[in-house]
């Protein structure tokens, strides 16, 4: 049974020998601090209850991680004022995934290695006791044998090189894997464990795990602790495109009275035509949490993935606030129904609506911009039986409309054709691509991070460059601080196009003067 509150400090106060004399007052309210920091990130859904954290920091083995913590941890005021910095969301989550490595390798140091590992090996080849002592049973193992663990499933991962050694160490595991501290029986003990274990494997990028990730994700359900892991395991903030869409699905788990949640994928483009073979190229995922009643607080997750024209990035059943831009394929869905949340602005080669029903809802977060769902693709692929709109605007903006029936075709619409003059496409590229960056900001207005706007992915060359410089001059974007905002009257008034039409594709004739002016 976990500890209680009381039982747990006594519990660190025992192992810890804890600070005397002037340290003594820092020592306590560094601990307590610590009980009250992982507890608030913990408990941050309101499906989750205090007696799930007590669950959690009362477990021993977690005790001992912070009694571990502590000590290493010989600066107490130091530990206090970085637990009250403004960015200690951040030292909660790594505190509870240096609490969450620790027990990993004390399983691994005491029990594995001296029980399982080194009677196996007592007689073996020296470079391969020795390799095997500092490879085996390691964080990322263990993970995978968890996850594989709570879906009922053997694994046999060939990890000693030798078959006899294989078995022997696979037998010693079935016996000793039941009783791992992250684990209750055939589920994880709790959300914090379980969202290490899926955080790594993404963090891993191979084939096999991602395998085994999918497979996990279809039968249990997401948490938004996930999104919090991964930022901390992934070091380098590179993730498999694969990983995007249950990425996107757990962090839709933030959304609550008091936040908000934005998603977007911002990839590069080729001009709107098919690159000369196999395009490689890099999309940044990001992740903004808007916090609080008046939205004026906000953490953002930023991660990035490599792409190929001939990649799919695939984003499950539901999807909200999302702001998706790539130059390869996008798939949504899978099972029955399809819900999407306005707001929703998918650009891409093509788009499939993997389900029968299409539900849409809205999220009124901006007086500014109405809730919409618009699909701006070169060709669409749904299999759908129906749609509920909820009233909420849907648009397929689609160059293609061949193959599109009945319902979707209600809502499709044939995007218009540059003329074929190969400056005047970069440039109406380019002034298409800087607008529709603009697409939505939860603070309240058509705004965009300035370094977003002026990046090469967006800007391209000297003719986005040129683009800019005239929007700016006409005062259709304007630069305050570190935002870029968009003046849709004025777009309206110098350009003779709204914002709405040019997100749907259209090309009036007031649209081409205007570009043909742009020097």
């Amino acid at each position: 049974m976990p500890f209680t509150g009381a039982e747990a400090k006594k519990y660190i106060d025992t192992f810890t020998i804890g600070a005397k004399g002037a340290y003594a007052t820092q020592y306590a309210s560094a601990r307590d601090r610590i009980l009250e920091k992982l507890g608030r990130v913990f408990t941050g859904s309101a499906s989750e209850t205090a007696d799930d954290f007590l669950s959690f920091i009362g477990y021993p083995p977690v005790l001992d991680a912070i009694v571990t913590l502590l000590k290493e941890e010989k600066n107490y005021h130091k530990l206090l004022k970085d637990l009250e910095a403004k960015d200690a969301q951040n030292v909660e989550v790594s505190l509870l995934n240096r609490i969450a490595q620790y027990v990993l390798l004390r399983e691994r140091d005491s029990k594995v290695i001296p029980n399982i590992l080194e009677p196996i090996l007592r007689h073996a080849p020296e470079p391969l006791r020795r390799n095997a002592l500092a490879d085996r049973f390691s964080v990322e193992e263990q993970c995978v044998r968890l996850v594989a663990h709570c879906l009922g499933r053997e694994l046999m991962l060939g990890c000693l090189g030798e078959p006899v050694f294989d078995e022997q160490y696979e037998a010693g595991l079935a016996t000793s894997l039941p009783d791992h501290p992250f684990l209750s029986g055939r589920q994880f003990r709790n959300a914090v464990f379980e969202a290490l274990a899926l955080a790594t494997l993404i963090a891993a990028r191979s084939s096999q795990n991602l395998q085994l990730l999918d497979e996990y994700l279809r039968s249990h359900k997401h948490s938004y602790h996930l999104v919090y892991m991964l930022d901390i395991v992934s070091k380098d903030h590179r993730i498999p495109i694969d990983a995007v869409g249950p990425l996107f699905t757990a962090a839709m788990e933030f959304r609550s009275v008091r936040s908000l949640v934005e998603l977007r994928v911002d990839g590069p483009d080729w001009d709107g035509d098919a690159p000369q073979g196999k395009a490689v190229g890099e999309i940044e995922i990001g992740i903004e949490i808007v916090l609080g009643e008046e939205k004026r607080e906000s953490q953002i997750f930023e991660f990035r993935a490599d792409i190929t024209s001939d990649s799919q990035l695939v984003l499950g059943s539901r999807l909200g606030g999302a702001f998706i831009s790539v130059p390869c394929s996008v798939r949504l869905g899978g099972g029955q129904d399809l819900e999407l949340t306005a707001p929703v602005d998918i650009t891409a080669k093509a788009v499939s609506l993997e389900a029968k029903v299409l539900i849409l809802r809205a999220i009124h977060h901006s007086k500014d911009t109405q809730p919409e769902v618009l699909v701006d693709a070169g060709r669409l692929d749904a299999r759908l039986e129906a749609i509920t709109t909820n009233g909420v605007p849907l648009v397929f903006a689609l160059a293609d409309l061949s193959g599109v029936s009945y319902p979707a075709i209600q809502y499709a619409e044939k995007t218009s054709t540059p003329p074929k003059d190969p400056l005047f496409e970069q440039k109406y590229f380019r002034l298409k691509r800087i607008l529709m960056e603009f697409r939505s900001h939860n603070k309240g207005a058509l705004a965009r991070y300035r370094h977003k706007i002026e990046h090469e992915r967006v800007l391209k060359n000297d003719t986005g460059q040129a683009v800019l410089k005239r929007l700016i001059h006409d005062g259709i974007l304007a630069l305050r601080g570190n935002f870029y905002y968009l003046d849709p009257g004025k777009l309206s008034a110098n350009v003779g196009v709204s914002w709405q039409d040019l997100r749907r594709g259209r090309i009036p004739e007031s649209l081409e003067k205007y570009i043909r002016t742009i020097a």
